[in-house]
């Protein structure tokens, strides 16, 4: 007798956050039905988030929390960061060691993966995107309303002094009262 077995499909995972100056995405924003439908099955826990910007800025991504499970074991747990376009030659980093990063990319569409095997799933991260775009290339200066990171990037006005470190140099956060 022949018996049919059939796999459970992967179930999507994909987090939108557009239009924000700023955002946060972590490992706690994958839906619960998605960890639980993942455990239930013994399936990689494979999440995407797609940020956008305004067209005229670009992004970019503080991995300020960072902890695989499996440190340095990239078939089992990894973040992927694409600028554009999720096919491999648009990713422009691969985390799945034991550190985080600051990427600054040169585009106003990213997509972060987030990428765990059952025997990896405790795996976490949390990340500040920030929209950013270059100094004005005549007169090396922001324009009204931003904020000069003194890097050569400018922020918007508002993320200055907003507890959250969204220039490199971390100037938005000093002398804040």
């Amino acid at each position: 007798m022949f018996v049919s077995v059939t796999s459970p499909e992967l179930i999507q995972c994909r987090i939108d956050r557009a239009g924000l100056e700023q955002g946060i995405i972590s490992n706690s924003d994958i839906p619960p039905d998605v960890i639980q439908y993942t455990s239930k099955y013994k399936m990689p826990v494979d999440c995407l988030w797609s940020i956008t910007v305004q067209p005229h800025k670009m992004i970019q991504i503080n991995f300020f929390y960072f902890s695989l499970a499996k440190p340095n074991d990239c078939d089992n747990n990894f973040i992927d960061v694409f600028t554009n376009r999720t096919d491999l030659p648009s990713r422009s980093h691969n985390l799945c060691g034991s550190a985080g990063d600051w990427f600054s990319l040169k585009g106003h569409v990213a997509f972060v993966r987030f990428f765990a095997k059952p025997n990896a799933n405790e795996s976490s991260f949390k990340a500040l995107y920030t929209a950013y775009r270059d100094v004005d290339k005549q007169t090396f200066k922001c324009m009204e309303g931003e904020y000069d990171c003194d890097d050569a990037t400018c922020i918007a006005d508002e993320l200055a002094c907003n507890g959250e470190v969204n220039c490199r140099s971390q100037w938005d956060e000093e002398n804040c009262n």
